[in-house]
């Protein structure tokens, strides 16, 4: 007897063979990370860390006092003697004003708004420095006192708009003086840049 396609035990074969194709093959095991990649993510967070802790360490210390290179910085001169920092005749700007009025003079050798620019550019350049900024001024006739007072008021905004913090902005009340002649006219606001007596 012939043996026939539809034997059992062919059928058993073919559904074997079905079985064994279907199977899924060994899985394909993902790359290894290189080495040298996580050496590299080791640095990076290596120098953050001691990036932040100078930073820290820093801020800790408190504001640098000025020294006597800010001072021929200021200046534009090398020719300076040393002197303290936190004393009042470290660094003056005289700012100027029109008589009788609350304008910059102009005509001066170096003007309000030029002065202004200058000290917001010192006090950007050095963030970490000790800068106190002291507004004086003097009246000689007391009708004049309001006057005074306007003009500081005028400098301490303008220093301020040029990103000057006002933690750093002392005013301090207008002074009454006796002029050299009666024809005299007080014209002039004070700017004292110091530092503080606990600057490191």
């Amino acid at each position: 007897m012939e043996n026939s396609p539809f034997q059992p035990g062919a059928q058993q074969q073919n559904t074997t063979d079905e079985w064994f194709h279907s199977l899924p093959g060994p899985a394909v095991e993902p790359p290894k990370k290189k080495p040298f990649k996580l050496i590299a993510l080791v640095v990076a967070l290596a120098h953050l860390v001691v990036s932040i802790a100078a930073a820290l360490f820093v801020a800790s210390q408190g504001p640098r006092c000025l020294t006597t290179a800010d001072l021929q910085e200021l200046l534009g001169r090398t020719d300076v003697d040393a002197i303290s920092s936190s004393s009042d005749f470290f660094f003056n700007y005289q700012v100027e004003f029109t008589p009788s009025s609350t304008s910059y003079n102009t005509d001066a050798e170096t003007t309000g708004v030029e002065i202004v620019k200058q000290i917001s550019t010192f006090y950007e350049n050095h963030p970490n420095k000790s800068i106190i900024l002291t507004l004086t001024s003097e009246y000689f006739n007391d009708s004049d006192t309001s006057l005074a007072k306007q003009r500081i008021e005028i400098i301490r905004a303008d220093l301020l708009t040029a990103g000057i913090s006002s933690e750093h902005i002392i005013v301090k009340e207008p002074t009454t003086n006796d002029p050299e002649n009666d024809a005299e006219m007080a014209t002039t606001v004070n700017i004292a840049i110091t530092s503080t007596a606990t600057c490191k």
